[in-house]
């Protein structure tokens, strides 16, 4: 992405800028005069347009990786967006009627093409929805992948009747019979109170039984029975009671704990446990409750991250100890990620892009490198140095697979973390004085600060979410109404919905975006509602008034969230107000949002 130097001499007089005490760089920004700046004014300026030095680095910062990372890959692709059951842990706990979200065929053939290109150990057909819903595609997978192990996930909402179930089931393992590449098959059935409660329907466990009896039926080594459930719940002790089985041994440790159960008819299938998180997007950060949540989410993300990953969710570890791959993750809209490492704008396309082509878009990039090299909890220590609500949040969501695009999704934070990256390169040797030699002087400016000068430019610069989506060629009403409800949830603190509206008032974007956008926050889908009132100088004061509050409040120890919560309430307050007339259409409501904020 090509973004040319946004500031231009004669609106910002780079000359009043207080000289520093470093040596400076010159810089030619645009097709202006030449300027001299120190390096902490050229930083504090980046900042300012992250996604610019953020493409000058990916440009000119590439170093090989340590490790080609050729022991097999992991693969997981969440199939498509539909699910039946929607539990209320789930992110997809409220699917939309009729949307049909999924890989298309093109992407099915060509991700049977990637298999046979390049070692891809384990293939695993999962959630967004259930793939069980996009049964063509699932056996097409089934038929045609080459690896050594596939698995597919699905609650067995299928399986209501015996028939239905020896009908899906023999569909698959005819489908496992035809692959000449013989991979072991193994179907996981989610049991725990959440589907319990949605798929039983007053029958008990009757459906799991339907599923479990094919399988018990077919008695094939090669196509296994697994069923995946969550640590505490006791769902499946009550399923086991039903079938009387013979012994249930436990296997492993804490960190990979599993249970062979063996049934009287000499049958045996696994249990897995896993952590349980409560997903959900948006988690409301000023309330006990939403913060329980989010630190619930954290405990739980760092636990698997430690115990069950060696601190690298990116990386799947091999007997050998030494060999390693992968884990990728692929979504129903085709991109494809390193799990917790890819960088969210480097993600690549099973529509474009090959086996290869992934792999050197995420080695190229100095920031994806650095996660998959130094692990998943260095960069969120990284992270955590400017911007820690960003860590938080990224855990609090309770959705691992989109971790990293949400921890780095704002983009000054991505430039930081890229530099910090480069500046440990450095220091390790890996990047050297012939390499710096070709780089742009605000490229060596922004790699010579110290960590600490870097965090002062960073928060001096005064970029925020709410620019960044203003930005935005295709920045849209609903994306700004989704930003406001987050602020409002305090996701970002110390930004606050006030905030929002007067960015959003003041910018350039179209008129007809800032109409939608005042009458959906203010109105909902009501055709009336309250003229605001509040003008320029009474918002600034209002804002000086809390900033003083917040200085108070800070000096005096007291829970900062107090201070988000004073200031939405009170700047909303000025929104609230009701004229004595009421509009009758929304055209003239929405002409008097327009009006610039003076009476």
């Amino acid at each position: 992405m090509e973004i040319p130097w946004p500031i231009a001499l004669d609106d910002h007089p780079f000359n009043s800028f207080k000289n520093g005490s470093r040596p400076a760089h010159t810089l030619t920004p645009a097709d202006h005069e030449t300027v001299t700046l120190s390096p902490e004014e050229v930083a504090r300026l980046c900042f300012q347009n992250p996604l610019y030095y953020r493409d000058l680095i990916l440009k000119h910062v590439v170093i090989p990786p340590l490790n080609r990372y050729e022991g097999g890959d992991h693969f997981y692709i969440w199939l498509n967006k539909n699910c039946p059951v929607g539990c209320t842990f789930c992110f997809y706990k409220s699917p939309k009627a009729g949307e049909n979200t999924q890989i298309t065929p093109e992407g099915i053939e060509r991700l049977i093409q990637m298999s046979h290109d390049t070692k891809i150990d384990n293939f695993y057909i999962s959630g967004g929805g259930d793939p069980m819903t996009s049964k063509a595609s699932v056996n097409r997978l089934v038929r045609g992948l080459n690896v050594k192990s596939l698995d597919v996930y699905s609650s067995a909402f299928w399986a209501a009747s015996p028939e239905s179930a020896e009908r899906i089931i023999m569909e698959l393992y005819e489908s496992a019979k035809a692959n000449p590449n013989k991979p072991v098959f193994t179907y996981r059935l989610s049991l725990d109170r959440h589907h319990f409660e949605r798929l039983s329907k007053g029958k008990g466990f009757s459906y799991a039984h339907n599923a479990l009896d094919q399988f018990r039926r077919i008695n094939d080594p090669n196509f296994k029975f697994l069923i995946r459930t969550v640590v505490g719940d006791d769902t499946v002790q009550n399923f086991l009671r039903g079938l009387n089985p013979v012994s249930c041994v436990d296997h492993g440790n804490d960190d990979e704990k599993h249970t062979i159960v063996t049934l009287p008819d000499g049958y045996s299938f696994k249990i897995k446990y896993l952590l349980e998180y409560e997903s959900d997007t948006q988690f409301d950060f000023g309330t006990d409750e939403g913060k329980d949540v989010a630190y619930k989410n954290f405990a739980t993300f760092h636990e698997f991250t430690t115990r069950w990953r060696h601190g690298n969710n990116a990386l799947s570890y091999h007997p050998d100890g030494k060999s390693k791959g992968f884990y990728f993750v692929m979504h129903y809209d085709g991109t494809i990620n390193i799990l917790n490492a890819s960088a969210p704008d480097i993600e690549s396309s099973i529509y474009k892009d090959d086996h290869q082509a992934i792999l050197n878009r995420n080695f190229n990039d100095i920031l994806t490198l650095g996660i998959i090299e130094k692990g998943t909890l260095h960069v969120a220590d990284i992270v955590s140095e400017v911007n820690p609500l960003a860590m938080i949040r990224a855990n609090g969501i309770g959705i691992r697979d989109f971790y990293t695009r949400v921890l780095l999704e704002e983009d000054h934070t991505r430039l930081y973390a890229s530099v910090r990256y480069v500046q440990e390169f450095i220091q390790e040797g890996r990047i050297t004085r012939d390499q710096m030699a070709s780089w742009p002087p605000e490229l060596l400016a922004l790699a010579s600060l110290s960590p600490e000068q870097l965090k002062e430019c960073y928060h001096l610069s005064g970029f925020s979410i709410i620019q960044q989506y203003l930005r935005w060629p295709d920045v849209t009403a609903k994306s700004l109404v989704n930003l406001y409800n987050l602020i409002a949830l305090g996701q970002y603190f110390p930004l606050t919905t006030g905030n929002v509206m007067h960015a959003v008032m003041h910018s350039g974007i179209k008129e007809e975006i800032k109409k939608a956008f005042f009458h959906k926050i203010l109105y909902g889908d009501d055709e009336i509602g309250p003229y605001i009132s509040m003008t320029d100088e009474a918002l600034n004061a209002e804002e000086d008034r809390l900033e003083a509050l917040a200085d108070e409040t800070i000096a005096k120890g007291t829970d900062v969230s107090a201070i988000a919560d004073a200031y939405s309430s009170t700047v909303l307050a000025g929104f609230d107000r009701l004229f004595d007339s009421p509009q009758s259409t929304r055209d003239r409501l929405i002409s008097c949002l327009m009006e610039d904020w003076t009476d």
